[in-house]
């Protein structure tokens, strides 16, 4: 495969679908993106449309790295995206709320962020949380969504791993989200 030039507004945008599992044109304002970006990313077989879904009642076109995008994340941008399979699609509330948190974070913050799938490797003895950054402070933040589909024992188990490995945290539940 060959290195494909990426532009830092593309490079942000493959780090958001990487991070948090999918793009939509609600968070354009935070990554400021141009459709000719999108649009480039598709044509290089990086990124596929998916037609509009239902997120929190709002129908929404998304955004999905392809496989060739996710080979491109893991070789150029070195992480392993939190969805390593393309069409994991079955969370779209919980991968929202999940892109609304790291909007809110500051290029710097960002930087530090490190995905579920890294942070199984990191710390394969346990449930982890679906990401960890470092805060301005330098305080360890874990960010975990919840969903309904969870147990009670999934629950405690990132619970567990916020209360040892994190100084603070970022806990939302879907189900709290009119």
């Amino acid at each position: 495969m060959n290195q494909l030039s990426i532009s830092e507004r593309a490079r942000d945008l493959l780090y958001f679908i990487a991070r948090t599992g999918f793009y939509c044109e609600h968070f354009n304002k935070s990554i400021n993106v141009s459709d000719f970006t999108i649009t480039k990313l598709i044509n290089n077989g990086v990124l596929e449309y998916k037609n509009p879904m239902l997120i929190f009642g709002k129908m929404m076109g998304v955004y999905i790295l392809s496989k060739s995008g996710i080979k491109t994340v893991k070789k150029q941008l070195l992480i392993r995206p939190y969805k390593p399979s393309v069409g994991g699609l079955n969370q779209l509330e919980h991968d929202f709320i999940l892109g609304k948190v790291y909007e809110r974070l500051n290029k710097v913050e960002r930087d530090t962020w490190i995905t579920e799938t890294d942070l199984a490797i990191l710390y394969p003895e346990g449930t982890v949380v679906d990401g960890l950054y470092t805060n301005m402070n330098g305080n360890k933040v874990g960010v975990e969504i919840l969903t309904n589909t969870y147990s009670k024992s999934i629950i405690e188990g990132k619970m567990k791993f916020i209360d040892k490995y994190c100084d603070k945290k970022i806990v939302v539940n879907t189900t709290d989200i009119k």
